[in-house]
């Protein structure tokens, strides 16, 4: 071991955590684990076998180097449960023989196989390269025999982009490149295809304006792709994935998404949807009769879908929680709305926010599984009046009100709270009161977001907040 190398030796430092692993820096007090990995002939058999015990050494200090001047390398993996290193996995410049390029490489030891812990770390290595270093793509050299790495870059969420030959000790070898970028709406589309077997793009629309994802739309609905926008959606696209699995084990008396594809980095989930038009677009064409008949099937779903018992974690939100939520949302968006609205209009606006919202969050105070985001734009009718509800991001456990809160129209209301059971779950105070808050909130999202189509949205979400809080003749 050389001097350089004892004087890199450093605290240790966490870079990354999962929920199994934890992904460090190394130091000279890992070589014996590295040895364990590096020194085994089955475990190095993409490298034509065992390393020596100099290229061991030389092996650590090239990562340490690369923590110094890139700021990044290859991390030992630890195992949370029993703090043993397992593995490394890290980022690192690699060269193929056109570019260099910022290569997740992994290695585990060969007793930790076959458990998920390489995608584990290398998906963390991704999201840490897109949302912490910002970059675009992350690359993966793999040999073209080494179809178990193959398969984790895959669940990594790369697709192949070409092949090179590498030189190795002498010898050609020929690799794989496989990537992932950060967002490529022509990779996107290759992966619906690819899983649908849909080979005509006309058949796809693309919907950009979504809070939380890019939704890909085959046939009109009858297939559905999310793509999570970033990290933190990413968070909920797998609690949207826990719900619809949940889902999956029941029978409704309306239509569902019935989950078919899913990620292990929560990069996309996809399903069988719910075809039929938005409420909202149909709402103001239908009688009376047929508002009873959806309130009915409405109600006789939310009955059984506040009726399941949960177990796992679950997001839960009591009445006053979310009422602090929402004007928290607002505080923070409320520069935005200065180029639409008066001083004076805002400060309509700043009064309901501060009393109608906190006062129309009036229930049951029981924390039952909510749908969460019920409403006329979430709710689809198809051409024999029959419901199908979609979009389940926000299901989580909220007071049994939250489901009833979406729905303004009198008739409908009412035979949703028939068919449920007869209560009075929400007044028609606090459903109109919570419709006048979301399309003060969606204003404030289209704004900040600059949405595709957002100037047909904010037009639309202007007219709704003057003529529900200020009370403006809207024409």
């Amino acid at each position: 071991m050389n001097k350089d190398m004892k004087q890199n030796a450093k605290p240790r430092e966490i870079i990354l955590e999962t929920d199994r692993l934890v992904l460090r820096k190394m130091d000279i007090g890992d070589l014996p684990a590295l040895r364990e990995i590096v020194q085994d002939e089955k475990t190095m058999y993409a490298w034509n076998g065992a390393w020596s015990e100099e290229e061991t050494v030389e092996g650590l200090e090239k990562q340490l180097r690369a923590y110094s001047e890139d700021g990044f390398g290859r991390w030992a993996v630890v195992l949370r449960e029993t703090n043993t290193v397992i593995g490394v996995c890290g980022l690192l410049w690699c060269d193929t023989d056109k570019d260099k390029v910022l290569e997740i490489g992994y290695l585990f030891n060969r007793a930790y196989w076959h458990k998920g812990y390489a995608a584990e770390s290398a998906i963390a290595c991704k999201n840490f390269a897109f949302d912490k270093l910002g970059y675009d793509e992350v690359f993966s050299l793999i040999r073209e025999s080494n179809h178990a790495s193959m398969n984790v870059a895959i669940r990594t969420g790369m697709l192949v982009r070409g092949s090179y030959i590498k030189q190795y000790k002498g010898e050609d070898m020929p690799h794989y490149i496989f990537s992932a970028r950060k967002y490529n709406q022509k990779d996107e589309l290759e992966i619906v295809m690819r899983l649908t077997g849909v080979d005509d793009e006309n058949r796809i629309k693309i919907n950009e304006t979504g809070w939380t994802s890019r939704v890909y739309i085959i046939d009109g609905g009858k297939i559905v792709f999310k793509f999570p926008r970033n990290a933190k959606f990413r968070e909920e696209c797998k609690h949207e994935v826990t719900v619809l699995k949940l889902l999956r084990e029941q029978k409704f008396y309306l239509s569902v998404p019935v989950l078919n594809w899913t990620t292990e980095d929560n990069s996309y989930f996809g399903y069988n949807g719910v075809e039929g038009k938005p409420l909202r677009e149909v709402i103001g064409d239908l009688s009376d009769e047929q508002k009873i008949e959806i309130g009915r099937q409405i109600g006789k779903f939310l009955r059984q879908l506040h009726g399941m018992k949960i177990s796992g974690s679950i997001k839960a939100l009591t009445l006053e929680e979310q009422a602090l939520e929402y004007q928290n949302w607002y505080r923070k968006g409320r520069d935005s709305l200065t180029e639409y609205f008066s001083e004076t209009e805002l400060m309509i606006i700043d009064d309901f926010f501060a009393h109608e919202v906190p006062d129309c969050m009036v229930g049951t105070n029981e924390l039952v599984l909510c749908h969460g985001d019920l409403d006329y734009n979430n709710t689809l009718i198809d051409s024999k009046n029959q419901v199908g509800l979609i979009d389940f991001g926000d299901a989580g456990l909220y007071d049994r009100s939250q489901d009833f809160r979406g729905m303004e129209d009198d008739i409908l209301l009412e035979s949703m709270m028939m068919a449920y059971g007869g209560d009075k779950v929400i007044s028609k105070v606090a459903a109109e009161t919570t419709a006048k808050m979301i399309d003060a909130l969606c204003l404030i999202y289209c704004i900040e977001n600059n949405l595709i189509d957002g100037a047909d949205n904010i037009e639309n979400c202007l007219k709704q907040v003057r003529l529900k809080i200020l009370k403006d003749e809207v024409v």
